[in-house]
């Protein structure tokens, strides 16, 4: 059983976010006693880094004692997992940002939750969770309670959003995360056919982020589109004649930029 504000925790999930929640948990005074994945190497190595936890990747061996299951897979993965373990009345919660809260379905609705880190985790990187954002929601109050305490403990700024709000949440990040990587992505292989080192690119990325800390988005845009240069935009677009599919981002998003200056 947990001791005040302390708890026992089964981690669903030895991926990116679990190889950071893991130890963030530890630190924080919890017990993480178990670690499942169907992989079994992931839940070796991932358990074997924690203070006292077993591991295995068959469901049927996970532990029914903890007082919290977080389940930390893919998206895909939500739904199949929940439908086949139910660890009776103990506390269940995932960490998906697009998955609703009803995917655990009818069956101990006030024991189900979420735990959404607003966050790109690795695994080259344990990430701190000191001021990272958790959107979290739950069928009963004391759930409710119970991740915000647990979400404070880590350092984390606790949100509570809904499941509909956490997917529109989740699209945002989409664009702010994983496009923007994709955005310097494309500047790499750009540059590099070119023999341009990728480096010379990093302080303009820092500035990038470091001006819109404190300002809206929408009025640190510079470049030839918010600027309505079509002189430069024509030639960009002919020296990405040899990227074709970068030359259609490049005119997408010069249009949109264009559209909302």
């Amino acid at each position: 059983m947990h001791r005040k504000n302390k708890y026992t925790i089964v981690l669903l999930g030895a991926g990116r976010l679990a190889y950071s929640l893991a130890p963030a948990l530890e630190r924080a005074g919890h017990n993480v006693i178990q670690v499942y994945s169907r992989k079994i190497a992931d839940a070796k190595k991932l358990s074997g880094s924690l203070s006292s936890s077993l591991y295995t990747n068959k469901l049927n061996l996970v532990r029914k004692d903890a007082d919290i299951y977080i389940v930390a897979v893919s998206d895909e993965a939500i739904a199949p997992l929940v439908s086949e373990f139910d660890p009776a009345n103990k506390i269940m919660v995932h960490t998906s940002g697009s998955i609703p809260l009803s995917v655990f379905g009818r069956k101990n609705t006030a024991r189900r939750g979420v735990f959404y880190p607003v966050q790109s985790f690795t695994r080259e990187n344990r990430q701190s969770f000191a001021g990272i954002p958790v959107c979290i929601e739950a069928g009963g109050a004391e759930v409710l309670g119970i991740l915000s305490g647990i979400g404070k403990s880590i350092g984390a700024g606790i949100y509570r959003f809904d499941s509909s709000q956490r997917k529109t949440l989740h699209l945002a990040a989409v664009f702010t995360n994983n496009f923007t990587t994709h955005m310097l992505v494309i500047a790499e292989k750009i540059l590099r056919k070119k023999k341009i080192p990728f480096g010379i690119l990093l302080p303009l990325a820092a500035e990038t982020f470091s001006r819109i800390k404190n300002s809206d988005p929408s009025r640190m845009q510079t470049g030839p589109a918010s600027r309505g240069d079509r002189k430069v935009i024509s030639a960009h677009l002919r020296a990405l004649a040899e990227f074709p599919e970068y030359r259609k981002v490049y005119s997408v998003l010069s249009s949109s930029i264009e559209k909302n200056k």
